[in-house]
């Protein structure tokens, strides 16, 4: 009985909501279409833009390195480096892809950032668990040879977005969590180079989260129990998500994660980098709450307050910070990724936002059509 429910819901219920949603993505691509078309020839054509395998498991164990554009003879390994960004792009763990991050790539390759866009394994190719191993993969792959990119890997700043941040906060969590496993556990990651089903496998490589200059999340689902509703919403099940996190969402929970280290005392010892986290007011897909509740759970964990802040975006949804500000040249989350990176690296004299680059001077679409857009958008 409980599978015919299961097809008769999918049919009914989780079907129905899906395709209205594409309807209205769709609606969302041709009011952005303008856009698109020079972010696309962006991506293909006039960006500095390296494909890169980081393992090799899957096709989409890949990475784009963006580099700063040289005006001299030298290579990039020989001119100065500059900071680096790792950026996660969201996707619903389902339809991520690194392409998505073209218009930050973009934006922060004006003011002198190499920026770094790896791409996933999505469900259901995959689960979370999956995703976390190439997350952790990729960032190993930056911090070892983003050198040979004009990079300086003693800069490297993280950005997560909406399922990208919740996966790179899931792997941050678990790796600052690494000193507390058990013996067992332990032995187990000793393993995990010719296992990648063993729960620890992203803890392979010797990555640190000292290594990481500072880490900032955007719209990311950072606390699991306040996105049933939305799981509801969008008409995934129970079993669905359960799937999806591989059948271990507890331990993929970043607010869980943290409740856990605080219950057993590791909070004095918890070493993390600085953490940034920023929502849209009106984000409609991870509701703000997410957010609140992570950051006032990590208030109560670090050690230092003032390495931590949260900040809301008033009238914005789950997207404009990534896609409809930087269409109609508002590019006030670029900037504050830029603040950031200055502060946590002490690179300022080397770094400049300009807001008459070209690049940030001028809208890619219409504003009446963004306006358009955010009317037709689902998240």
């Amino acid at each position: 009985m409980m599978h015919i429910y299961r097809y008769l819901r999918l049919l009914c219920w989780t079907t129905p909501i899906l395709i209205w949603s594409a309807i209205r993505l769709f609606g969302l691509v041709i009011c952005l279409s303008p856009g698109f078309v020079r972010f696309v020839w962006y991506y293909h054509v006039t960006a500095d833009r390296k494909p890169i395998h980081f393992a090799r498991e899957s096709c989409r164990q890949t990475l784009d390195v963006y580099s700063i554009k040289q005006h001299t003879d030298q290579s990039p390994a020989l001119a100065a480096a500059a900071p680096v960004v790792i950026f996660y792009t969201g996707g619903a763990w389902m339809m991520g892809y690194k392409m998505w991050g073209a218009l930050l790539a973009r934006a922060l390759n004006a003011a002198g950032i190499v920026v770094v866009i790896p791409d996933m394994r999505n469900y259901p190719w995959a689960s979370v668990p999956s995703m976390g191993n190439d997350t952790d993969k990729s960032l190993a792959w930056t911090l070892d040879n983003i050198s040979s990119y004009g990079g300086d890997p003693a800069k490297v700043v993280v950005v997560g977005q909406s399922a990208g941040g919740h996966v790179a906060c899931t792997v941050l969590l678990r790796r600052a969590n690494r000193p507390f496993l058990s013996e067992e556990e332990k032995s187990d990651t000793e393993s995990c180079a010719s296992s990648e089903s063993t729960e620890y496998a992203s803890l392979c490589s010797n990555w640190s989260p000292t290594d990481i200059k500072g880490f900032i999340f955007l719209s990311a689902p950072l606390s699991l129990d306040a996105m049933d509703h939305t799981f509801g919403r969008y008409g995934f099940d129970k079993h669905l998500v359960d799937r999806m996190f591989g059948g271990d969402r507890e331990n993929y929970d970043p607010h869980r994660i943290l409740s856990s280290l605080q219950q057993n005392g590791h909070q004095s010892t918890l070493n993390l980098p600085p953490i940034r986290i920023y929502h849209g007011s009106l984000d409609q897909t991870v509701p703000t709450v997410c957010s609140e509740t992570f950051y006032a759970m990590l208030q109560n964990v670090v050690v230092d307050r003032t390495q931590i802040s949260y900040t809301c975006y008033e009238g914005w949804s789950h997207t404009d910070a990534i896609l409809e500000g930087p269409m109609d040249a508002d590019h006030r989350f670029h900037k504050d990724i830029f603040h950031a990176i200055q502060e946590w690296t002490n690179d300022s004299p080397n770094l400049i936002w300009s807001d008459d680059d070209p690049r940030n001077k001028h809208r890619l679409c219409p504003h009446f059509l963004v306006c358009a857009a955010r009317f037709c958008n689902p998240f």
